[in-house]
């Protein structure tokens, strides 16, 4: 490689305000360029490694290239500021291998000639991005050339004028943290040398090649029917474990024992139908290795870049191979009736707490102890319904889909520039919740800091130039046109001027007769949002996916030539990064293309904006396309604080305990933050979605008083711009409120919307009604048809439902078998009361499906939902001491889990246990404390256990008074 041994360094340092450097180098800065040699040591940190330069350019900083007496004599003032305020001073060195310099046509050494210009627009760049993800959004810098024999260095000074640094103790004096993270230097150095390597249309090339040329086509190829590949198959889909559809992906833990067969197929597709390809692929890899090895300096090739690229072909790969199993598997159930988690259970893969990847054993005493005393569907069962309704009456009333809505109101530029906030520490601060994590939960948060950061080379190698820089700013006008005829469409949609409906009519029906021919993809998924919500045209999911499919090959085609320099003072909106949102979007929603979690988490993450974290973190929290994790998803939702959706998802992991110590006081805070966002949005600009969201805050109480009256003022403004979630929510509230005169209205109007758009929660809404014996409109027959029109379309509750009503004995429709089937479906779908119910029918001797081992992981499930009943049966279950999978820890993380959620029966078994001397746990202190509430609120087995410590005269808490009292 030339001798070269790095094209490119990096080196950080700082010094303290009181420090010689810092002042010498405020003097320095006022010295002409002739005099900064010599003068250079003065306040040079790395006295070790920079001798005095051969020669020195004149300043220049984030915004000017060079810098007049006066701008001088600014800029040391601001430095004095930062000085007197105690700022430290950042000393980054940026330094080069002429040779590298000379190799990316950047330096011409026969001359002496230096592209400074270049240099510098990516010297802002990278310190930009540096200073951003460190949060210093404030701070100042300048820097300078400084020319030696063999490396041209850039030399920055960075301070803070008002100081924003936290403080810690160092060498006994409290000082303001100077480091920066290792993996934000590591961003900022990638940053320069994918920006000098001119490697875009390679990087683009291998994208494309494992994307488009390999995973895209083998949609075209069935597997199952082939013979070359039918045996392994099959075999793999034999193998699978039972569980959900949605978990099943290449990189979810528990499909580990799976991951070998799924490679062989993978291996034997790339070979039986695309050798050249990957042939072509592995030469493009090595090639690019060679590359990042010279400029990073790895000494010899660097097999990681390559290595990475072949683990996501494989990954890639993988998944829609997964994807064809688990159609073959839709399949097979239509033609059988049987669906995934009725096979045989594969060995292992059971992902139990506790039990790892071994099946549970139970012992034939506790099977015993199930019959003598089984649980009951009945435990808890009026709560658990109650709360199953609470929480499908209003707060899952908000569908994802209008969450994502949001970004098309206009307020993109503003939330878009969220990108820069990275879930650290620092942004954890603004809403104080450190003492809430657990270490793990710590260590998760830092691990997906580390996955915005995964190859550097990603997120902006995959760029191309195209044919030329006019074309991507031909492409880049053209879209930018496009935007602003979307947004006005939307302002004239929405505004609070009077315009008459027909005049609104007349634009949509003149945007429909122009979509024939259309190449705006903007307004073309516009169109498909609008049939697919049955608002402004009547529902056609067809004709939707049509749009849909037209935007998004729209979207593919030009992403790569809508990148545009970004400088440190960084522009809100930035188009590609928009784009890739967008792109993520559709595959997120299956709009316009096959439903591809894995593919629109990747599209996340290269936007890496506002929303498109926000986005990712509901992968994360769902475990959609990514291995679930609580802590993962919040970090992310806390890393856009001013994203109203993302605020109230923060609220929801106060309140409900996901991933984080429950806390009812930071959930209100969030909740009220969120609040505030709508309002704010609404007033700069109207908007139904805006409307629709306060609305049904008011009504819900959630960020702002409860008040009913003022709630459907602002759904039924909503309703009135054709927002089917407003009008289906006043509807409900003028029944659930039981407002006689209205609820015969709103019937009607919820049957329109039916008619409309076979909008499922309106139909699982008037099901519910209908099948409610209380409801004074109960008419069974009508109930099942609206709730089985709702579970035709995956609504999870109206699944539940129906379950529950086929398998009551007391109704004519009785038909348990048909009760399990949609239970199975509501449970696939990670509906924690149908887990919980199938759970109970597994575990019941006398059920007919009685089945341990999947009651147990059914339980599990459920569990990890936070349904305490779960929670409960599992705490007993793994404190059984007679079972092979007793195990204490996990028995007590369950019931404590169950115990947060004011489950009774949790807090006793828990205080019951603390007072077992024969179990390692022991501590009457801890029990007395669980127990005792208990015990004064009439509980009689606290109070017998209670009495029995007091009566202990082994013990210090001997007491022959309280032992009477109780």
């Amino acid at each position: 490689m030339d001798g070269i041994r790095a094209g490119v360094t990096l080196m950080q340092d700082f010094c303290v305000a009181r420090s010689s450097e810092f002042q010498s180098y405020i003097d320095y800065m006022a010295r002409e360029e002739a005099q900064r040699n010599q003068a250079f040591q003065t306040f040079n940190v790395f006295h070790d490694y920079m001798e005095n330069p051969e020669k020195s350019t004149g300043l220049f900083t984030a915004t000017k290239d060079h810098l007049t007496m006066d701008e001088k004599k600014e800029l040391k003032e601001i430095f004095q500021t930062a000085q007197d305020n105690e700022s430290l001073m950042w000393q980054t060195v940026i330094s080069f291998d002429n040779r590298w310099l000379k190799k990316n046509h950047v330096y011409d050494s026969k001359h002496g000639i230096l592209d400074e210009k270049k240099l510098k627009e990516v010297a802002r760049a990278a310190i930009g991005t540096m200073l951003e993800k460190e949060g210093m959004d404030l701070a100042v810098w300048t820097a300078s050339f400084h020319y030696n024999t063999d490396n041209i260095h850039i030399h920055f000074a960075t301070v803070e004028p008002y100081p924003t640094r936290e403080f810690m103790m160092y060498q006994g004096q409290i000082e303001r943290r100077g480091k920066f993270k290792r993996k934000n230097i590591e961003v900022a150095k990638s940053k320069v040398v994918n920006e000098l390597m001119q490697a875009r249309e390679i990087n683009q090339k291998i994208n494309q090649t494992i994307r488009r040329d390999i995973v895209k086509a083998k949609e075209q190829r069935s597997l199952a029917e082939n013979p070359v590949f039918r045996e392994k198959f099959l075999a793999l889909y034999e193998s699978l474990p039972n569980l959900p559809q949605n978990m099943i992906t290449y990189n979810n833990s528990i499909m580990s024992r799976q991951r070998k067969q799924i490679d062989e197929i993978s291996k034997l597709y790339l070979k039986t139908y695309h050798e050249a390809e990957y042939t072509e692929l592995k030469a493009l890899l090595k090639h690019q290795s060679e590359l990042y090895s010279e400029a990073y300096g790895f000494g010899q090739i660097d097999r990681s870049y390559a290595e990475g690229k072949e683990k996501e072909l494989l990954e890639r790969l993988g998944n829609a191979v997964l994807r064809e199993v688990k159609q073959y598997a839709r399949s097979m159930k239509k033609a059988t009736g049987q669906t995934m988690e009725e096979k045989e259970p594969s060995v292992g893969g059971w992902g139990m707490p506790g039990v790892g990847e071994t099946p549970v054993f139970v012992s034939e005493e506790w099977k015993e102890d199930v019959k003598q005393n089984p649980i009951s569907v009945e435990l808890g069962e009026k709560k658990l319904l109650q709360d199953m309704e609470e929480k499908s009456t209003v707060e899952r009333e908000v569908d994802v889909q209008e969450e994502v809505q949001w970004e098309a109101t206009g307020d993109e530029e503003e939330w878009m520039e969220e990108k820069s906030e990275e879930p650290s520490g620092q942004s954890l601060k603004i809403h104080p919740v450190e003492k809430t994590y657990s270490e793990e939960a710590q260590e998760a948060l830092y691990d997906m800091e580390q996955f915005f950061q995964k190859e550097s080379v990603r997120a902006t190698g995959e760029k191309t130039e195209g044919s030329g820089g006019k074309k991507k700013e031909d492409c880049l006008s053209k879209y930018q046109a496009w935007y602003e005829e979307f947004k006005e469409l939307k302002a004239n949609l929405t505004t609070e001027k009077e315009i008459p409906e027909e005049q609104k009519q007349e634009w949509i029906r003149e945007l429909v007769i122009q979509g024939e021919y259309m190449e705006n993809p903007f307004l073309l998924h516009q169109l498909g949002e609008w049939y697919e919500r049955g608002q402004y045209l009547d529902g056609d999911q067809e004709i939707a996916q049509k749009y849909f499919e037209r935007s998004l090959d729209r979207f593919l085609k030009d992403v790569y030539e809508l990148d545009e320099p970004k400088n440190s003072k960084r522009k809100k909106f930035y188009m590609q990064e928009y784009v890739q949102y967008r792109i993520g979007k559709q595959y997120d929603r299956g709009w316009g293309t096959e439903q591809d979690h894995v593919e629109a988490a990747e599209w996340f993450r290269e936007s890496d904006t506002g929303y498109a974290r926000y986005a990712l973190g509901n992968l994360y929290f769902e475990g959609k396309g990514v291995e679930q994790n609580y802590a993962k998803a919040f970090g992310l939702f806390q890393s856009v604080k001013d994203n109203p959706f993302a605020n109230l998802k923060c609220a929801e992991m106060y309140e409900n305990g996901y991933g984080i110590a429950p806390s009812t006081e930071n959930a209100e805070k969030h909740e009220k933050r969120a609040y505030e966002l709508f309002r704010q949005a609404e007033d700069r600009q109207p908007d139904d979605l805006m409307e629709y969201r306060i609305g049904q805050m008011l009504y819900m109480g959630k960020g702002v008083e409860q008040n009913t009256e003022e709630a459907i003022q602002w759904l039924e403004k909503s309703a009135k711009k054709q927002n089917m979630d407003a009008e289906y929510l006043v509807c409900k509230i003028y029944i659930q409120e039981h407002m006689e005169e209205k609820i015969p209205d709103a019937i009607r109007r919820m049957e329109e919307i039916i008619e409309k758009s076979n909008y499922k929660k309106a139909e699982y809404s008037l099901g519910s009604l209908y099948t409610n014996l209380e409801s004074g409109f109960y008419d069974l027959e009508k109930g099942i048809g609206y709730l089985e029109l709702a579970a035709e379309q995956e609504h999870e509750y109206a699944q539940y439902r129906l379950g529950v009503l086929y398998m009551n004995p007391e109704l004519e429709i009785y038909d348990p078998e048909k009760g399990i089937q949609y239970l199975l479906q509501s449970a696939e779908q990670g509906n924690q009361y149908a887990q919980y119910r199938l759970a109970v029918l597994h575990l019941d001797p006398e059920s007919p499906i009685f089945d341990l081992q999947k009651g147990v992981d059914y339980l599990r499930q459920s569990a990890e939902q936070g349904n305490q009943y779960a929670q409960y049966q599992l705490g007993k279950f793994y404190l059984k001491p007679d079972s092979l999978a007793f195990d204490l820890e996990t028995g007590i993380f369950y019931l404590e889990c169950a115990a947060e959620r004011g489950n009774e029966n949790a807090v006793y078994l828990l205080g019951k246990s603390y007072l077992d001397p024969q179990l390692e746990i022991y501590d009457p202190a801890k029990g007395e404390k669980y127990l005792l509430p208990l015990a004064t609120n009439g509980n009689q087995y606290a109070q017998y256990q209670l009495g029995k410590l007091y009566l202990d005269a082994s013990t210090p808490f001997h007491d022959p008074k309280k032992e009477f009292h109780f």
